[in-house]
């Protein structure tokens, strides 16, 4: 569901259905203009103190369009041009308390090309897109999208149906875009070397570019990970481990992850509890651990 957050003055107000649910959601004052039956339901939230409310809505998993005017009201003729800045969706939060500086906040997309899926999972407040081929279905696919800090997942409408039960079930928003197009300005990201990855990372950048409606110059070249330089560890096997958090309460517990998340920045930390299968990338890793144990 979207809600539209339509700028009048002081306020964002909402309207018809989206006023019905937003009230119930946030606990504010449903109201009305009109009267009888042509009476129009809506309720509004102060601009100013907008993002408290915009956080609840986002962590609920729904979506919010920004409509704000575009033009000086002075200068207009008749009612003043207006029109969505921006698309906020659990995976394209750039500022509130959904946002975590221990963790990355992932947003990934999927293609169906011939034999393959790949996958690509961008962070818009880093900039890193990682990608790849996922080889086992479900097994691998859970492996590379059930983590920490991933939000929103984006597939195709005709996404194969042995995939529906599994989407309905998986524990982020799900969201459908048909464009696969890496955005032109984008384009020299990704070397092309596989196409269904390309269109994977088309999908992503393609959505980001839509709902954000601004440049995103941030973004880095895009990685290639291939699952066979990394230990095959299923989401239920990193928690039970407890690699980034207590299985009891959820904080953070392990030490070295601290240490990674105060002196680099948070895509490095989960870098680093990423299983390498390479003995130079390992041995890294444990004279890292050894220098924290030291501080």
């Amino acid at each position: 569901m979207r809600f539209l957050f339509f700028r009048l003055g002081d306020f964002y107000e909402l309207f018809h259905e989206d006023a019905i649910q937003a009230a119930q959601l946030l606990e504010i004052t449903l109201t009305k203009r009109g009267k009888g039956d042509d009476a129009i339901p809506m309720c509004g939230v102060p601009y100013h103190s907008a993002e408290s409310y915009i956080d609840k809505i986002i962590e609920k998993g729904y979506k919010i369009a920004v409509c704000e005017q575009v033009e000086d009201p002075r200068e207009a003729k008749g009612v003043v041009k207006r029109d969505v800045v921006r698309v906020i969706t659990p995976g394209t939060v750039m500022e509130g308390r959904a946002l975590s500086a221990e963790e990355n906040h992932y947003i990934a997309a999927l293609s169906f090309h011939k034999d393959k899926i790949a996958y690509a999972k961008s962070d818009l407040t880093t900039g890193e897109t990682e990608a790849g081929i996922v080889t086992d279905e479900l097994v691998e696919l859970e492996r590379v999208l059930f983590i920490d800090g991933m939000k929103e997942l984006i597939v195709s409408h005709d996404y194969p149906g042995d995939l529906k039960s599994w989407l309905k079930a998986v524990p982020f928003t799900v969201s459908f875009d048909d464009q696969d197009t890496i955005p032109e300005p984008l384009q020299s990201l990704y070397d092309g070397q596989d196409e269904a990855i390309e269109k994977a990372v088309g999908r992503v950048w393609s959505y980001l570019s839509e709902t954000q409606k601004r440049s995103l110059d941030h973004l880095q070249p895009v990685t290639v990970r291939m699952s066979q330089q990394f230990m095959q560890m299923d989401a239920h096997t990193r928690r039970n481990l407890e690699l980034t958090s207590s299985l009891i309460d959820r904080t953070k517990k392990v030490r070295s992850l601290d240490c990674s998340t105060k002196r680099k920045p948070q895509w490095e930390a989960v870098d680093f509890v990423a299983g390498s299968s390479h003995h130079c990338i390992i041995n890294k890793r444990l004279s890292a651990v050894g220098t924290c144990e030291q501080a």
